[in-house]
């Protein structure tokens, strides 16, 4: 009975905090830190810094602090990390309400939604399948208002392995909806989306989609890989593709995409290419 009391009051405050819409940034942004942050403390007038020099005696061990006599903490530090406890949470029911509140909140609040891209990103690696596909929705709700840094887009691609359609899909929708920050970005996605329509060839009306919103949202960096992505030559001339090749297709869906909002990409066209557009489209 005391663990389902636990449970249930855990999953009740974590929903709670996603109420919250209306407070100050830097109060939000504390909720993700377990420490109390710099912004959190205030110096009252005629208190001094100390500082604390290493003996140098122990290695490490007592290296120079700075401190201030008579700080106070304007935020309590009972709340500090709220959302870092809940994420970490042992019931699943918990762990899923924090990420709906954070999202919440990320959508109400997007210099809350930067802080809280990276924990949700770490939420696709939870055990329970449910919490990683609200973590996937929530990520797909803020992506418009957020980058995808390099090192946070190597776990999403991570997940393009699942076995779970749902989640793949879910994924899908996700990566269509980024704003990559650059080239090799764009490139993993691309490679990654082609893997997966190899190993499950029944997702490709859903990576199709995918890439048409990847192109379309990265013009400029699809700009820079249109001579590679198209095997564009200086004086060779190229083979004809098939368009029965799927992975050749979901590559030109995406440049065609990029190409409507960057004219650059349409001097590396081939001759038959704007025929393979018609057959694609058609």
């Amino acid at each position: 009975k005391q663990w389902y009391q636990r449970r249930v009051r855990g999953s009740e405050v974590a929903r709670v905090l996603g109420l919250f819409t209306d407070v100050d940034p830097e109060y939000l942004k504390q909720t993700l830190d377990k420490k109390i942050r710099a912004s959190m403390r205030i110096m009252p007038a005629g208190s001094k810094m100390k500082q604390e020099f290493a003996s140098g005696r122990k290695w490490g061990g007592d290296a120079p602090i700075k401190t201030v006599s008579g700080e106070i903490n304007i935020f309590d530090p009972a709340g500090c990390g709220a959302f870092i406890h809940g994420m970490e949470d042992e019931y699943s029911a918990v762990r899923s309400n924090t990420v709906q509140a954070m999202c919440t909140l990320s959508t109400s609040c997007p210099e809350f939604g930067v802080e809280s891209m990276s924990h949700l990103v770490d939420m696709l690696n939870d055990e329970i399948q449910g919490v990683r596909l609200l973590a996937i929705r929530s990520l797909r709700l803020i992506s418009e208002n957020v980058h995808l840094h390099e090192d946070q887009l190597e776990t999403v691609m991570s997940v393009l392995e699942e076995s779970n359609v749902e989640i793949r899909h879910n994924l899908h929708d996700l990566l269509s909806s980024c704003q990559l920050n650059s080239q090799v970005a764009v490139r993993r996605v691309l490679k990654g989306l082609l893997d997966n329509l190899k190993k499950y060839p029944q997702d490709k009306s859903s990576i199709y989609k995918c890439v048409r919103g990847v192109g379309g949202n990265n013009p400029n960096y699809v700009a820079l890989l249109a001579p590679e992505m198209l095997s564009k030559h200086p004086y060779l001339s190229q083979t004809e593709p098939s368009t029965d090749d799927t992975s050749y297709v979901a590559t030109m869906i995406l440049v065609f995409n990029a190409a409507q909002h960057n004219s650059v990409i349409f001097s590396f066209f081939h001759g038959y290419t704007p025929k393979h557009y018609v057959y694609i489209y058609s």
